[in-house]
């Protein structure tokens, strides 16, 4: 019954797959030096500050292409961060070359009055929002402190000083809206912000641990934070937020090159990091639970910022030296756990041999409809393609005893999308034979 039901599927299979997991699908052109993005709520839009043009740009993301917004053309002045409110209705950007924080309401693509906001900060580089709304925390590296911004009527109603900011530079907010971590460039150390008191809090065990620390980013169920070390230390800090220690990494260390932005998947499951620099110009992609790198994708020009849409089905970066938004396709994952083993069969006076092969299922992303098996590394000797409702096994006739095979696996969805590919070689036998 089982070998008819896979005879049966592979006749129904597409012949043509949609998009490959961790692969460019589009270059967006018509920007100017762009350095930060966020993205609405809804995902339908990009929101993309050009330092070249002191502009703001709009990609609808429906259709990858920019909107005419000639009511946000050469407002701000250096813009920095860019953050949206959880209800979309309002995007905040930092501009550092006036000490200004400027609102755009996003249902007509145009300036908010603000005076309260107008050069009420020295040099602010990022800015975060609480998740309900209410507020927005900017760093003002220019004089070491926090400012707060009330939303409700866009004045700073606080700033928050202590001797451990020196030069915050990023910041980030746990989901619960409970705490604020900043980065501070100087001190090679963390600030941890209790936002129901606008007050430090001693975290004795992230004073230290880190090297010009940049980018921070906690992943979306709260559990952890990670820390993008500057200055090309080539590595990520991840922390433990229940504990607020330092958890060792030590497989993503030296092995990301310049990393600059740090985004996450819906599920958490995956990191995306941008890489910048002439020589690296890719994102790297690490599985949080192991905290090792999966994936290298090539193919960009000094990417900055990095943000994955709501739903998880792609990640946009800003290509500042190329002046172009990529978009990356990551709504599938690859199976995991694929391993084998030489199973055998005794009948009488005959023995037959076979490679045992089983896998787990793809965590999080699109839903596979088949998990397709090769022999070669170039995918093109299709030996079975498995349904995703039938146990994930195959055995495989072992054809020559002497002989080590390697297999490739590979999810589609039922778009024809395919994940990166899975491989293991069949070495042992099997603990039962």
């Amino acid at each position: 019954m089982y070998t008819l039901l896979l005879t049966l599927f592979l006749a129904t299979v597409p012949a043509i797959s949609a998009y490959q997991e961790n692969t460019i699908i589009a270059t967006i052109p018509g920007f100017s030096r762009p350095l930060s993005l966020a993205i609405t709520p809804d995902g339908n839009f990009v929101y993309v500050t050009d330092l070249g043009s002191n502009s703001a740009n709009v990609i609808a993301t429906a259709t990858n292409t920019v909107l005419s917004t000639p009511l946000l053309n050469n407002i701000f002045n250096v813009p920095q961060s860019i953050a949206i409110t959880p209800n979309g209705q309002y995007a905040y950007v930092a501009s550092a070359g006036n000490g200004s924080v400027v609102v755009i309401a996003t249902a007509t693509n145009s300036v908010v009055p603000t005076p309260a906001l107008f050069g009420s900060f020295s040099s602010p580089e990022s800015l975060a929002v609480t998740p309900n709304g209410d507020f927005v925390y900017v760093a003002a590296s220019g004089t070491n402190t926090i400012k707060v911004i009330q939303t409700s009527t866009n004045t700073v109603i606080d700033t928050i000083t202590d001797s451990s900011l020196q030069r915050p530079d990023f910041i980030a907010i746990t989901p619960d809206g409970h705490y604020a971590y900043v980065t501070n460039l100087f001190s090679f150390g963390l600030t941890v912000i209790d936002l129901t008191t606008n007050t430090v809090i001693p975290t004795p065990g992230l004073a230290s641990g880190f090297f010009f620390p940049q980018a921070i980013t906690i992943t979306p169920n709260g559990a952890y934070a990670y820390v993008a070390n500057g200055s090309n230390n080539n590595s990520l800090v991840a922390i433990n937020l229940a504990t607020n220690t330092i958890i060792p990494t030590p497989n993503l260390t030296g092995t990301i090159p310049s990393p600059v932005s740090i985004a996450f998947t819906p599920d958490s499951r995956y990191g995306y990091v941008s890489n910048a620099g002439s020589t690296n110009n890719t994102v790297t992609v690490f599985d949080t639970l192991t905290n090792r790198v999966v994936a290298t994708i090539p193919g960009f020009n000094n990417p900055q910022t990095i943000a994955i849409t709501p739903n998880g089905q792609f990640a946009y970066v800003a290509n500042v030296a190329n002046n172009t938004v990529s978009v990356i396709f990551i709504g599938l994952h690859f199976a995991t756990n694929f391993q084998g083993c030489i199973g055998r069969n005794i009948f009488l006076s005959q023995t037959e041999y076979y490679n045992h092969l089983t896998w787990t299922a793809s965590f999080g992303g699109n839903a596979p409809v088949r998990y397709n098996l090769y022999r070669d590394a170039a995918l093109t000797e299709l030996i079975a393609s498995i349904p995703a409702w039938l146990p994930l096994f195959y055995n495989d006739p072992k054809r020559n005893l002497k002989l080590n095979t390697t297999y490739y696996l590979v999810a589609i969805d039922a778009l024809g999308n395919s994940s990166m590919t899975a491989t293991t070689t069949v070495t042992d036998y099997c603990a039962r034979c």
